[in-house]
């Protein structure tokens, strides 16, 4: 058996369980041996093996064997394979970079006798745990000296370690246990911190104005504001805003969709303004033709249009224009 530690004097990425533990994270290809991989880079796994279609093979060949009844109570209380039977799954296993996870997990730890823990974060940003052992001791008869070893693997998503949504951790990597000496060391957990705090609580201060505290007041009056300095002032307040709420996620997400929403109008105005001018150069002599169009007073006018109207009152007899006020009003 390998030493339980190895000490670490470069700076890494450190992960710190819920008991203060310290470990190395060790990241693996993701090319579907993920989960073999975090073992075998692991000094505390100790397996007559030397790569993931080796482990395949032994592990299948275990499941196989005399202790194929316990495999396949496994296999019924943990796979996710849908119709897929007992010996379909062994095959399915057996092939190169075939994804596997906990229920592989379980029967390598039948079979070599280790613990195998695999931690993550929670989607409360916090340290969980689950054990191989737990597992075995549940559902089977096992010594407690069964277990001579505990290995150690980080499940999340692959490529973004710091997103905590169980529901999208599909990759494992190593974790080896450290003695940590001197600075410099990049600990996940605090990444995983940083990255869950939301935007507008990252910032104290915007565009000169400071939102940490009471609400950001205008450096001049509004009146004296062009538009980017008004833009800016806004921006602070909106800072500030969310700052204050309780439920500042949920509002930044209705302001979000209602901005994209908003400028989603725009779009759309300005296409059916541009249409609509197109249609109207197109129609004007069948507009000023008609003399309620012409002169209705809820619309804008054209040049054009007002020509008409003044033609009509200077050179029309007062008749007609009693006509033209009827028809108007």
């Amino acid at each position: 058996m390998t030493s339980s530690f190895a000490t670490l004097h470069c700076p890494d990425t450190i992960y710190i369980d819920g008991e203060g533990n310290r470990y190395m994270v060790r990241d693996t290809l993701g090319a579907g041996d993920c989960a073999l991989l975090s073992l075998l880079v692991n000094p505390s796994f100790v397996a007559p093996v030397s790569s993931s279609n080796e482990l395949r093979r032994a592990v299948v060949s275990f499941a196989r064997g005399a202790h194929r009844e316990e495999c396949s109570t496994a296999f019924a209380l943990l796979a996710d394979r849908g119709n897929t039977h007992f010996e379909g799954y062994l095959e399915h296993v057996l092939q190169p970079g075939a994804w596997v996870g906990t229920l592989f997990y379980v029967w390598t730890s039948l079979a070599y006798g280790c613990n195998i823990r695999s931690h993550f974060f929670n989607e409360f940003r916090e340290t969980k745990v689950e054990s191989s052992r737990d597992f075995i001791h549940k559902y089977f008869q096992r010594d407690a000296d069964f277990f001579q070893g505990t290995v150690d693997v980080f499940f999340h998503q692959f490529k973004n370690m710091t997103r905590c949504k169980p529901s999208m951790y599909n990759h494992y990597a190593a974790l080896i246990p450290v003695e940590c000496h001197g600075g410099g060391l990049s600990i996940l957990n605090e990444l995983v911190s940083q990255q869950g705090t939301p935007w507008w609580r990252k910032t104290e201060e915007v565009n000169g104005y400071d939102c940490s505290d009471k609400q950001p007041k205008p450096t001049k009056q509004k009146k004296e504001m062009n538009k980017g300095e008004r833009k800016e002032y806004n921006k602070a307040l909106t800072y500030h805003y969310l700052k204050e709420q309780d439920n500042g996620a949920e509002v930044a997400e209705q302001m979000a969709i209602r901005l994209e929403t908003a400028l989603t109008k725009d779009d759309d105005s300005s296409v059916m303004s541009a249409v609509s001018s197109h249609d109207h150069n197109n129609d004007t002599t069948e507009k000023i033709a008609s003399l309620r169009t012409v002169t209705t007073s809820k619309v804008g006018r054209t040049w054009k249009q007002r020509a008409v109207i003044i033609f009509i009152f200077f050179y029309i007899p007062e008749s007609a224009k009693r006509i033209w006020k009827s028809l108007v009003h």
